[in-house]
């Protein structure tokens, strides 16, 4: 199990709904990727974090969060292309690097491009339900980036 973390000082019950929606969302793909649990790669943390954002957005808040808009659409998605090669990884200091930020990787870079793909993607697909995206093989994601 995963905690919470609710800030005290900022707590509002819109804050509390939102961060239940995104940890839903979270645990959602857990229950939908059980098997590949042991194996997750950066692909699935961007992912994982742009579905929750994308959900979040949807269904209770349009306000896009500080780390979904870190960086901009189009960097986000430069980032990407320049990122292939190591979007397979399962080292967590890649993972952790990329998600968080380093002397590399502007903070929040894996949840801003995890955001903007998911995003894209939604846009790309109108007629995809929640259901099928929380269902969808990463590699669908990809897709969009040709």
């Amino acid at each position: 199990m995963l905690p919470v973390f609710i800030d005290l000082n900022q707590f509002t019950k819109k804050s509390l709904k939102n961060t239940v929606a995104h940890e839903l969302n979270h645990t959602i793909y857990y229950y939908r990727h059980y098997k590949d649990l042991n194996n997750f790669s950066l692909l699935d943390e961007i992912l994982f974090e742009g579905l929750a954002e994308n959900f979040k957005e949807q269904y209770f808040d349009s306000g896009m969060t500080p780390w979904a808009g870190s960086l901009t659409k189009d960097e986000a998605f430069n980032v990407l292309y320049k990122g292939k090669g190591f979007l397979n990884s399962q080292e967590k200091d890649v993972i952790n690097d990329f998600l968080f930020g380093n002397e590399v990787w502007k903070k929040w870079t894996g949840y801003s491009t995890g955001y903007w793909l998911v995003k894209d993607f939604i846009e790309k697909s109108s007629d995809i339900s929640w259901n099928k995206l929380m269902k969808s093989d990463k590699k669908e994601f990809l897709s969009i980036l040709k």
